[in-house]
């Protein structure tokens, strides 16, 4: 759970299930860590995750992919789907390592 954010694939049948835009592209958000920086930029339950860093996500593999290597103070851009605003937002994380 990178950020406080669990997310899972956004396939076909999710998208009809959730009456989402036929043509998004992304992953969906399925929970939000209530401690978390995601909770704290807004992220919540239902958000679709579409670009990062001004890069698509259209798949796991590609948000993996994109969040690979991240360390301490670098700072991501989340475009996001928030469906039930029908509307397209920013969210900046910055990556904070936790101490044991």
């Amino acid at each position: 759970m990178l950020f406080g954010l669990n997310v899972r694939e956004l396939d076909r049948h999710l998208v009809r299930r959730l009456e989402l835009p036929l043509d998004l592209q992304g992953v969906y958000v399925s929970s939000v860590d209530a401690l978390s920086g995601a909770a704290e930029a807004g992220f919540a339950h239902g958000d679709i995750i579409l670009e990062i860093n001004r890069k698509p996500v259209t798949s796991m593999r590609e948000y993996l992919r994109l969040l690979d290597g991240a360390a301490e103070g670098m700072v991501y851009a989340f475009l996001c789907y928030v469906p039930e605003l029908d509307q397209r937002v920013l969210r900046t994380l910055r990556v904070e390592m936790t101490r044991s």
